[in-house]
């Protein structure tokens, strides 16, 4: 059986192999992370399965998420500033909160956040603290459909150098996403044809290893 561990000594091995080189040289760092997502509740008026109009709290549950951050140098005059891109995926389901069945599983979700940001290092070091600003798209699948949405977000956390390759990153973000009137129509599901407008919170804490290329 391959260890869980593979895919972590797989990327210290390939960030030892690389050239040394100078620091500044480095223009695009990248890892994978993995954390933990929250939050993601709404109200929501529906039709159920006898076609009669609902209202119902619905929640997303919290679980783990993963995805891959890409951080491209684009200043390092004064301070560090990055354009960070970041995909981060979070298996779940969406479950009913306050209505006639509490806690009921309506469907499987995936929430998936594409983002791009500017990222700065206001006093760059071996152990770094950062903040992010984010603008991209939020794309949510189950029960057959998928629906992208304009999503935000904001993110603070710390970098630690083991070397001029290798690292750690650490961080909070906190995403949002509009949430609008879906499309509709008696065979909808993914929102069992919910009507829902404002918009939708969720808070992901994370980590992972990096290289330097």
């Amino acid at each position: 059986m391959i260890s869980r561990a593979a895919p972590v000594w797989c990327l210290i091995a390939i960030a030892l192999s690389l050239p040394v080189r100078d620091t500044a040289a480095q223009t695009i760092v990248i890892g994978p992370t993995v954390g933990y997502r929250i939050g993601g509740g709404f109200d929501a008026e529906f039709n159920d399965g006898d076609g009669n109009r609902q209202r119902g709290t619905f929640d997303l549950k919290n679980s783990l998420s993963y995805g891959i951050t890409v951080d491209i140098l684009l200043d390092k005059v004064w301070r560090e500033m990055f354009l960070e891109l970041i995909w981060d995926r979070q298996k779940t389901d969406l479950v009913e909160k306050l209505s006639s069945s509490p806690g009921a599983v309506v469907t499987d979700l995936t929430s998936d956040y594409f983002l791009a940001g500017i990222s700065s290092v206001p006093f760059p070091a071996t152990f770094n603290w950062f903040g992010t600003l984010y603008l991209g798209a939020a794309r949510f699948a189950g029960g057959g459909e998928s629906e992208a949405r304009f999503a935000w977000g904001f993110g603070l956390g710390v970098k630690y150098s083991f070397s001029e390759r290798l690292g750690a990153r650490v961080q909070g973000r906190t995403y949002l996403s509009t949430v609008g009137e879906s499309r509709g129509g008696t065979s909808c599901s993914l929102y069992l044809c919910t009507e829902w407008h404002g918009f939708m919170s969720q808070l992901d804490l994370s980590g992972g290893l990096f290289v330097a290329l």
